[in-house]
């Protein structure tokens, strides 16, 4: 495990091992510069691209000491030189954890530099109805903040599941039957839950708007 100690806006993060008869090792913190170095990791986006996108205001964390990172996805940490730290974290809405260990040299250098976070997705069922009776095959598009379009059709049940939706999202749902189109604003929880979750594609409920 790790022991983190704080005094006068100083703070420090150690691994530790814990043993049976409660005895620490190391027993001792030195939080003297030179025993401590701060140690900065990038958190950026998994991805091909080369640079990879940082993730600005990600929380990165060591034992008890969480530090936000930066619009550039920098965080700095103190940590102890020459030391390994298992089970950092960097986490952040929208996607999934990453955790990596941590191996600082004797110079403060960190390897490996970057956390590497996914996007978080899900499967967002949509159905549609046509004046409360369901519609096979329509097209169903979501189009999430980045613009990026999802799409699936319905079956016979008029259910339709879009796969790969990155979550949470704001956006948009269109759906096409038969020259019949509509577009829906929509909201996607955490849970891949849209609200609201079913279009009808009725005169009653669509209008035509000229701009």
């Amino acid at each position: 495990g790790t022991v983190t100690v704080a005094k006068d806006g100083r703070v420090v993060t150690v691994p530790v091992e814990v043993y049976d008869d409660g005895h620490i090792n190391p027993p001792v913190v030195d939080l003297s510069d030179a025993n401590i170095a701060a140690v900065t990791v990038t958190v950026v986006e998994q991805g091909a691209v080369t640079p990879r996108t940082p993730i600005a205001n990600a929380t990165v964390t060591v034992g008890a000491q969480a530090v936000t990172a930066g619009s550039n996805g920098k965080a700095t940490l103190r940590l102890v030189k020459g030391a390994t730290y298992k089970g950092v974290t960097a986490s952040k809405a929208g996607y999934t954890d990453g955790t990596v260990t941590l191996a600082v040299d004797g110079s403060g250098n960190a390897a490996p530099s970057e956390i590497a976070l996914a996007k978080a997705t899900a499967s967002v069922p949509v159905t549609v109805t046509d004046n409360g009776t369901s519609v096979d095959g329509a097209t169903v598009t979501i189009v999430d903040k980045d613009g990026q379009p999802h799409g699936a059709t319905t079956g016979s049940d008029g259910r339709a599941t879009v796969p790969d939706v990155p979550v949470p999202t704001e956006g948009t749902v269109t759906v096409a039957k038969d020259g019949w189109v509509v577009t829906v604003p929509v909201t996607v929880d955490e849970h891949g839950t849209m609200t609201p979750s079913t279009v009808d594609l009725s005169d009653a409920d669509i209008a035509e708007v000229t701009v």
